[in-house]
């Protein structure tokens, strides 16, 4: 092919995201086919928690297995950095500006609290003890103008532990500040 490079994200090739196990733990092995096979160097960029992620080893088994392939491995997880089998230079994910809708919410329809993402894992427990004082919205499987009306209609979105890994720093702040929270 004419391209100048392979470029991928996560490399996740033909996987069910309904199949928890294939998204869980990917299988890397016909992903590092294609890269070796490829005339043209490989890029890769993972946005999510890879070093010390204890919730999904899987995550730096899989990197170890391709990153050392790919000229160089762009991350959001800087503590990658420290780790020196790999060419790794950190690149923030951001929020794509068209996404955002400029919304006004009148004060009385307003409510106090939410939570933007999934709960799971250890989310449950951080979010645990602010649910028992107070109520919070979990917004999740949201996008564009909905999203930011959801965000706007509250006055507080919460960020447990937040950043939770030295050297993480995920999107969830600046959709969250994009979307006027």
């Amino acid at each position: 092919f004419q391209a100048d490079c392979l470029v991928f994200f996560k490399g996740r090739i033909g996987v069910d995201p309904r199949d928890a196990t294939a998204v869980l733990s990917p299988d890397p092995s016909r992903l590092i086919q294609l890269i070796r096979r490829s005339p043209v160097p490989a890029y890769l960029w993972y946005y999510d928690r890879v070093h010390g992620y204890v919730a999904e080893p899987s995550r730096l088994e899989w990197m170890r297995q391709v990153a050392p392939l790919c000229r160089i491995a762009f991350v959001t997880d800087a503590g990658l950095t420290s780790l020196h089998w790999a060419t790794w230079r950190v690149l923030r994910q951001g929020i794509s500006r068209p996404t955002v809708t400029s919304i006004q919410i009148p004060e009385n329809d307003r409510e106090d609290l939410a939570f933007v993402g999934q709960l799971y894992g250890e989310r449950h427990k951080e979010i645990a003890p602010v649910r028992r004082e107070y109520s919070v919205r979990v917004i999740s499987q949201v996008f564009g103008r909905e999203l930011s009306a959801l965000i706007r209609r509250h006055r507080i979105i919460i960020g447990p532990r937040y950043p939770s890994a030295p050297g993480y720093w995920s999107d969830r702040i600046y959709v969250v500040l994009d979307h006027g929270g």
